[in-house]
């Protein structure tokens, strides 16, 4: 089994609830790529200066059909993550097995940001 693909989801979180004490982000600017961008619920608001917190959801695909998944976040937004998320680690972990969890792991672990 190998991995075909790493789907890159980048979803907003509008009411993030108390566990979030992050300090907003004023002037952050949203990225172009070809990266999935999804919004969860209504736009914020009270802050549209601000960029939401926002989640990464990872889908690993295989060429057997079944998938993996995964989520995340960064300190400087999701977007940010997304990006290194495909610039750096997707290379690494196409064409790989899956189940070699460990070896993976090593050679993201590795990869120069």
């Amino acid at each position: 089994m190998k991995i075909t693909d790493v789907e890159i989801i980048v979803v907003d979180i509008p009411e993030p609830g108390m566990m979030d004490k992050s300090p907003v982000k004023p002037g952050a600017l949203p990225l172009k790529s070809s990266i999935r961008h999804q919004s969860v619920g209504s736009e914020i608001s009270e802050a549209p200066h601000c960029t939401p917190p926002q989640i990464v959801v990872l889908v690993v695909k295989t060429d057997s059909k079944l998938e993996g998944y995964g989520f995340g976040w960064g300190t400087k937004g999701g977007m940010r993550l997304a990006h290194t998320i495909a610039e750096v680690f997707r290379p690494k972990l196409i064409g790989n097995d899956p189940l070699d969890r460990e070896r993976l792991w090593h050679a993201a672990h590795r990869a120069r940001l």
